[in-house]
């Protein structure tokens, strides 16, 4: 079975064009992505400023170069629920109505579904594919084609190795999912050099709010902002725990915490970037989306299910140490 990557997409796709252009083609598949974040033109640049943009010799890139495929920073952001949403949205109202051949139409989505069910495509997306199709949701079908063809181009993660044999992997690991409890959050009374970032913050957003002033940790005593306060270190620190079991634990892999901070900066991007009359209410926002959002099966279970609404709202918090997020905008942002 092959991939049902990009290529195979496209490969499919292109039939059915009304303008054969394959640069402006990949733009205006990849424009709702793009819309939603901005990835830097070398991703290996931490400061590069320059937008990515679809030219001809990157199209050609992703489309025809058998070693290259579509920038896996990109094809992982299409796998958030937000994404989908456009991209799905983009393709019922501008790609199929505009840039399909209605004549075409039924042939490109009976290749599509023929050449996804023979892939190595998973089960669930191939039944997912077959339900649009029965349904006659064509530009739903299309575009989760689509997605899930750049799913396919996301490099899959190598397992560290051990010196004990797969087997003995496999019966350590089932031991320990099985008896390995939830570790308890402990929060420090006093507050770490590490928090410094959020607690700033959070004390800006309280300022801002009432026009006191908020200078210290100390000024939220006895202030409505207390409880609050309270509620999100207790929050940060779960995130922290469950950061400290995958770095300290030999049966977990740091390298899944990092892919769960990946997984909440996407699915809070759209909440994040909206537009709020005071910082507070930015926060409250955000911190609700990433408390009430799912993370994948595969990263859930790769963290024994420890992974609840407080610590995907302490993520946040570490996105705002991390310089990805902050709830109070610049005077020279325009916000």
């Amino acid at each position: 079975m092959g991939k049902f990557g990009f290529k195979a997409f496209y490969e499919i796709y292109k039939e059915a064009l009304l303008d054969g252009n394959q640069t402006s083609a990949v733009a205006s598949l990849f424009a709702p992505i793009l819309r939603l974040k901005k990835f830097p033109n070398n991703p290996n640049d931490k400061d590069d400023t320059t937008e990515l943009k679809i030219d001809s010799k990157r199209a050609s890139e992703w489309v025809n170069a058998s070693k290259r495929s579509v920038r896996s920073d990109v094809a992982k952001f299409a796998q958030s629920v937000t994404c989908q949403d456009k991209i799905v949205e983009h393709f019922e109202n501008v790609i199929v109505p505009d840039e399909l051949d209605d004549f075409e139409l039924d042939s490109l989505v009976e290749e599509m579904l023929e050449c996804a069910i023979s892939s190595s495509l998973d089960q669930k997306k191939k039944n997912e594919l077959q339900r649009l199709l029965k349904d006659q949701e064509t530009g739903e079908f299309l575009a989760k084609a689509f997605i899930f063809s750049l799913a396919e181009e996301i490099p899959s993660k190598k397992k560290k190795t051990t010196k004990l044999s797969s087997k003995a992997v496999l019966e350590f690991d089932e031991k320990v999912i099985k008896r390995h409890k939830k570790p308890q959050t402990i929060v420090p009374k006093e507050i770490d050099d590490s928090e410094l970032g959020y607690v700033n913050a959070l004390l800006e957003a309280y300022e801002e709010a009432t026009g006191s002033d908020f200078r210290e940790p100390n000024d939220v005593k006895g202030t409505e902002y207390e409880e609050h306060f309270r509620q999100q270190r207790k929050n940060y620190y779960q995130a922290e725990t469950i950061h400290r079991a995958t770095r300290d634990s030999i049966s977990l892999d740091e390298e899944d915490f990092d892919v769960l901070k990946e997984e909440i900066e996407d699915g809070i991007y759209s909440v994040a970037h909206a537009k709020y009359a005071r910082g507070i209410d930015k926060a409250e926002s955000v911190l609700d989306a990433a408390g009430r959002m799912p993370i994948s099966i595969n990263l859930d279970n790769n963290t024994f299910g420890w992974v609840g609404p407080g610590e995907r709202r302490g993520v946040c918090h570490m996105l705002v140490n991390d310089h990805k997020l902050k709830w109070v905008e610049d005077k020279d942002d325009g916000e």
